[in-house]
């Protein structure tokens, strides 16, 4: 009986035209984006150059620890900088990244609250350079940005503040034009975190209004968000009309047909290109 709901569910996606994990690899990764061109996209360094390049906003990078001698020299390479987001060059899913909301003294701040001596930055410097969150577990390098500050997604709606943490909207591009889009927001299960592995929402949006539609929440449909007891669908994602056409110069500027646009808003700057995606799920 399983197995026969089973087909039936697998025969009606298809007939629906959604793909699964294998369909994605071959009809959208393998048919539009070489291997040898999707270095540009996993290589968070490069990929930030040729943004620039291109004059489409991203955060500013602050720091790169390509070797243990700049680790050793964090105070230094950091002098000045109290609020920054330290992440893998190659890393995927969200994995080895910290954000760093204030700094006293030897002491670092979370933006999840926690506290971190400068010894305990250094280590975690060190596992990234391991390749301990890299895509292939290969040595990595580590790279500190500015610091988003986001607008509040649902907090205007509630008089609340949005769980800490930064939220991005994700689109899709296809062949250079929007064929999908998500909005990842942070809760208080994910620390911070906007990917939906770490515990984050993940809300689908229509492309024509920019609206938030259904929502999930560990891998289960919800109506209200888990942590302020707000309406999850029907939230206008805010500078909508500027997230596509970021995506759009992205979709020009990187010589691949599929590929995922991670934008944020910053209270001050505006959208901002997080990091692109070759292999978008």
């Amino acid at each position: 009986m399983l197995w026969n709901r089973i087909v039936a569910f697998v025969r009606a996606a298809r007939s629906a035209g959604l793909l699964g994990l294998n369909g994605r690899h071959l009809r959208c990764v393998y048919d539009h984006n070489p291997r040898g061109k999707r270095i540009l996209v996993d290589d968070k360094l490069l990929t930030k150059e040729l943004l620039v390049e291109n004059g489409i906003p991203c955060p500013e990078t602050y720091a790169v620890f390509r070797t243990l001698v700049d680790v050793s020299r964090v105070d230094e390479r950091l002098a000045g900088r109290t609020a920054f987001a330290i992440k893998p060059t190659n890393g995927f899913g969200g994995g080895g990244i910290l954000q760093i909301a204030e700094r006293r003294g030897d002491e670092w701040v979370c933006m999840s609250g926690r506290i971190l001596s400068t010894r305990q930055i250094q280590d975690h410097l060190r596992m990234i350079q391991s390749g301990m969150y890299s895509i292939a577990q290969k040595e990595d390098t580590a790279m500190a940005e500015a610091l988003i500050r986001p607008l509040p997604i649902f907090g205007p709606a509630c008089g609340k503040t949005d769980p800490p943490g930064v939220p991005d909207v994700r689109v899709i591009m296809y062949r250079g034009e929007p064929a999908m889009a998500m909005l990842r927001c942070p809760t208080l299960a994910s620390a911070g975190k906007a990917n939906l592995q770490a515990g984050g929402i993940g809300l689908g949006i229509t492309l024509s209004t920019g609206r938030t539609t259904s929502a999930t929440f560990r891998r289960r449909f919800i109506a209200r968000h888990p942590d302020l007891d707000v309406p999850a669908t029907g939230v206008r994602v805010p500078h909508w009309e500027r997230v596509l056409e970021i995506s759009r110069e992205c979709a020009a500027a990187f010589p691949l047909g599929y590929l995922g646009v991670d934008v944020t808003l910053d209270v001050k700057e505006g959208p901002l290109v997080l990091e692109l995606n070759g292999r978008p799920g």
